[in-house]
């Protein structure tokens, strides 16, 4: 791609939002312009950066409401939105939306069907809940991917119950000693697991865990 896709990231959670920037960063399509979890700081940022696509975390609209918006529409009617939602049953009125609201995406969703759903946005398509789109359409929509995501290993399908259960307590931001005590095991216990886990799933510390983990599919 010549032109790298300008994202802004408008998130609540400090790991989700460390964790997004550290899966964006160096990536060959996409350029993240600026992170924050501050609604005041949306406008500024804005104007300053001019990003491609927002992605909004669904919080911060029902936290500060839809008014702050209207100054954005004003301001740039080209930016689209990417809302992040936490759980499949949160939800907002259609009214209480950003007009520029593009799609909606599960903050458990893979990195596959992140940057899928980045990628269609940008080239113009609109109006999908990526969350909730069958495993074989995305697949077809990756035949030919304008970028690559590091997929994990094969080994990441064979996750013993205990490393599914640290890797789901690690996803939740406990450290390992926090981790230690919920399963009644040792600190370097769990940091020899987490080592192992971090290897199959294909990253390198705990905020890629966090949002490279598609836990709903592989963390039971």
């Amino acid at each position: 791609m010549q032109h790298k896709i300008h994202i802004l990231v408008m998130e609540s959670s400090d790991l989700v939002r460390m964790g997004l920037c550290s899966f964006f960063e160096n990536h060959p399509a996409v350029n993240l312009i600026a992170a924050t979890n501050r609604m005041e700081d949306l406008s500024l940022l804005v104007k300053q950066h001019q990003p491609d696509l927002i992605l909004m975390d669904l919080q911060l609209i029902e936290d500060h409401g839809a008014e702050i918006f209207s100054g954005l529409y004003r301001q740039n009617r080209e930016i689209k939105v990417l809302i992040l939602k936490s759980n499949e049953e949160q939800q907002l009125p259609a009214q209480m939306l950003p007009p520029t609201t593009a799609g909606i995406i599960s903050k458990r969703s893979s990195c596959t069907l992140l940057l899928h759903a980045i990628t269609a946005i940008y080239a113009g398509k609109s109006g999908l809940n990526y969350s909730t789109l069958p495993e074989e359409q995305v697949n077809a929509g990756l035949a030919n991917p304008p970028f690559s995501d590091n997929h994990p290993s094969a080994d990441y399908l064979k996750l013993s119950r205990t490393e599914s259960r640290i890797a789901s307590l690690a996803c939740k931001g406990l450290s390992a000693k926090e981790i230690g005590r919920q399963l009644s095991i040792t600190e370097k216990s769990v940091r020899n697991q987490l080592s192992s886990i971090y290897k199959k799933v294909g990253v390198r510390k705990q905020v890629q865990l966090c949002i490279k983990a598609p836990l709903h599919n592989y963390f039971q």
